[in-house]
């Protein structure tokens, strides 16, 4: 019964105001109807970064120019494997090194002349949307529980605890709550990604799961990085810095076996990656 007072007091002030279920049916399709346009834009060129002198950045400047689809740049040596990981360059020819810079030039000449992009990144559509919205609702479940801030700093929190109930109760009712709402939220984006993305490859059955992993794993990060917070501010600014590490290190925008090794065994425990795996 304490679990389902606290759930249900939560749901009442999440939607307090009208203009709240409003907000609530648009998030999710304007999160939809972004991923499928922003998916549906093909690259149309191949974004190369050569870290060279001089003489040898004319000689490669030559060669790339006679290829229309190819755009090129002398890259920073410093911060190279920042924008890797950025996924700001397809391919980085590095003359100062060992590397075979000029077998990866010849690639590069091979792909513009096919009219082929190369694309670090090599997820589907459908595994890019599911990792956009993971990442996406996890910054919103965090959003969705902060009240619990305000419940600790208020004593509302410690009131219930003195009562005789425990603590885990009152967190679940939170976690049930900031559920429902996650729910529901991803379950319209998906039935809108569903009926008008043809790219959205994904059985009912699939989607059923994903839904309630997604759910789950974003309800339980939000509630917990509530919990351990002592405001609003900073509850939302970690969970959204978090969240856009764990998609980067995930394979959002550049694939793990492009990313240095140290940073392919940190994504291991990423649960944005897993959740790219099991689509």
């Amino acid at each position: 019964m304490e679990i389902y007072l606290v759930m249900k007091n939560n749901l009442k002030r999440n939607f307090f105001k009208k203009s709240t279920y409003i907000i609530m049916f648009l998030l999710p399709v304007m999160i939809a109807v972004i991923g499928m346009i922003t998916s549906g834009i093909s690259q149309s060129s191949i974004r190369v970064g050569i870290i060279a002198d001089d003489v040898v950045f004319r000689d490669v400047q030559v060669r790339l120019d006679k290829y229309e689809n190819i755009d090129y740049e002398l890259a920073d040596a410093r911060t190279i494997h920042t924008d890797r990981i950025m996924n700001k360059y397809h391919f980085v020819l590095n003359y100062l090194d060992k590397s075979d810079s000029e077998g990866i030039l010849n690639e590069i000449e091979n792909l513009a002349a096919s009219g082929l992009d190369k694309n670090a990144n090599k997820l589907s559509q459908t595994q890019r949307m599911v990792s956009m919205l993971m990442t996406v609702y996890m910054i919103i479940a965090a959003v969705y529980a902060t009240k619990i801030i305000s419940d600790k700093n208020n004593g509302t929190f410690q009131r219930f605890a003195y009562s005789g109930n425990s603590r885990k109760k009152y967190a679940l009712g939170y976690v049930i709550s900031t559920g429902l709402i996650v729910l529901v939220q991803i379950t319209v984006a998906f039935v809108i990604l569903k009926v008008f993305d043809k790219e959205f490859a994904l059985t009912m059955f699939k989607s059923a799961e994903i839904i309630a992993i997604i759910t789950m794993i974003t309800t339980v990060y939000g509630v917990t990085i509530a919990f351990l917070s002592k405001k609003d501010m900073n509850a939302n600014i970690c969970a959204s810095s978090i969240a856009v590490i764990l998609s980067l290190l995930g394979g959002t925008f550049v694939s793990v076996s492009e990313m240095p090794s140290f940073l392919q065994i940190l994504s291991i425990i990423n649960p944005i990656r897993w959740i790219i795996w099991l689509v």
